[in-house]
């Protein structure tokens, strides 16, 4: 590794200088020096390093941000690492008893107020939560750095009060509060009691931030899902279904509710889709409609699926009634074989609106099949261009390209459906069919 770096130096020292070798150089060092523990004078290095290359490369946007990007996070832990070291020395010192007037030991340093002015300037030049975040984060790696915690703490609070990312902080927070002592002698009831209560808290924080945040509500509710990863279920539906009280006219409300009551296998699934379909308004329902289908496919017998692709595919939304048609098709297909799938379309081929996809789909499931017979592709396709003959060149060469593949198929038949095409195809696509049917008998398609 030596070798190597000395190397790369040594390409930085040269009178002609690549950008690349600059880069190769930080990615290396900072490859290598990627633990928590990273010693400040391979920071200063790189920073050098990163300040050559931007004043000889001014407009390379890209190596600008890649150098803000890294002051962010180590400018300020410079400053608490370098505090830190100077309490190791005077610590060291002291115990070995050595006179400490011949050193110089600025007790403002070890407190860490140069790192606190770091922070205020930072947060004045970089806004948002999520850069506040970040320098909490580093703060609390050091004990002696408590006052900038809780400045931080408070700064988030006070500055980013309508920003998910504060609210779902505060609420781990709480679960991650110790309100116990360390130590064995502490029963196990003692400590689900304690858990319990860390739980109530968390859930009280989502629930105020809901209540108080109503144009963040969606951010905040994707948030729910570290509940879950803390295996607070009980308390994610609980806070869920709160949600959807207070905002039953929003479909991204409903769906990740439901999302969230599905994975935790709660009996209220069935229930709640139905009071969301009831609440939503029917143009913006599909989401909905897709998920029920998954999870009644995933949870419910035959029956009950019949039943609801039944009523499904006869709402009032075209595009709820398409999709739902195209998904019992692959259903049946899946659960009853080829069989069970023509029942299905031959219950379907007329029931409009209906969609090119769908017929798509039964050809392809007509083509897999061991046995297949050109009498019903040509029935799919039939059936296929009463519904989009007139808009669909493709779907005419299709066909006359399956009856000169197929080994059923017959090559005579060609030349009617390309007849048919001609008088059926309107406008532009005319032109676009006897384009692409030249170059189809000439063995270009």
């Amino acid at each position: 590794m030596l070798k190597k770096v000395s190397a790369l130096e040594y390409k930085l020292h040269r009178r002609i200088i690549g950008k690349d070798d600059f880069i190769t150089y930080i990615q290396r060092i900072r490859y290598h020096f990627k633990r928590e523990e990273i010693e400040y004078p391979i920071i200063q290095r790189i920073y050098d390093v990163f300040k050559r290359a931007t004043s000889k490369w001014k407009d390379d946007i890209q190596l600008w941000l890649s150098f803000v990007a890294f002051c962010k996070k180590w400018y300020f832990r410079m400053e608490l690492m370098h505090a830190e070291k100077l309490c190791k020395e005077k610590s060291q010192l002291e115990q070995a008893k050595i006179n400490l007037d011949d050193y110089e030991f600025s007790e403002e340093i070890m407190k860490g107020e140069l790192a606190k002015i770091v922070y205020k300037e930072a947060i004045q030049k970089i806004p948002g939560a999520d850069f506040i975040l970040s320098l909490l984060s580093v703060a609390s790696l050091f004990n002696f750095a408590k006052d900038i915690q809780e400045q931080a703490l408070q700064d988030l609070q006070i500055l980013y009060t309508k920003d998910p990312l504060t609210w779902d902080f505060m609420a781990k927070r709480e679960l991650e509060v110790n309100s116990l002592p360390s130590t064995e002698s502490v029963s196990k009831q003692s400590k689900v009691t304690d858990m319990a209560q860390k739980e109530e808290r968390c859930s009280a924080v989502y629930e105020e931030a809901v209540m108080a945040v109503p144009t963040v509500h969606e951010s905040i509710l994707l948030q729910l899902h570290s509940l879950q990863a803390f295996g607070q279920e009980n308390k994610a539906i609980e806070v869920a279904l709160a949600m959807t009280k207070r905002f039953s006219q929003s479909v991204e409300t409903w769906k990740m509710s439901l999302q969230i009551l599905m994975e935790s296998k709660s009996d209220k699934v069935h229930s709640l889709f139905q009071e969301a379909l009831a609440q939503v308004t029917p143009k913006e329902s599909l989401p909905l409609w897709i998920l029920k289908a998954e999870w009644t496919e995933a949870n419910q017998s035959s029956e009950e699926i019949e039943a609801f692709f039944a009523k499904g595919v006869l709402f009032l939304v075209p595009a709820v009634s398409i999709a739902l048609k195209e998904r019992y098709l692959d259903w049946s297909f899946k659960t009853g074989g080829i069989k069970k799938a023509r029942k299905t379309f031959a219950r379907l081929h007329e029931c409009r609106p209906l969609s090119l996809e769908f017929f798509r789909r039964m050809l392809q499931i007509e083509k897999e099949q061991e046995k297949c017979k050109m009498e019903n592709i040509r029935e799919c396709y039939e059936r296929a261009l009463r519904e989009f003959g007139a808009d669909e060149e493709e779907l005419w060469l299709d066909y006359i390209k399956e009856e000169l593949s197929h080994h059923q198929g017959n090559p005579e038949n060609c030349g009617k459906i390309y007849w048919r095409a001609m008088q059926t195809l309107q406008g532009e696509q005319v032109e676009s069919f006897v384009s692409k049917h030249t170059l189809l008998q000439t063995g270009h398609s």
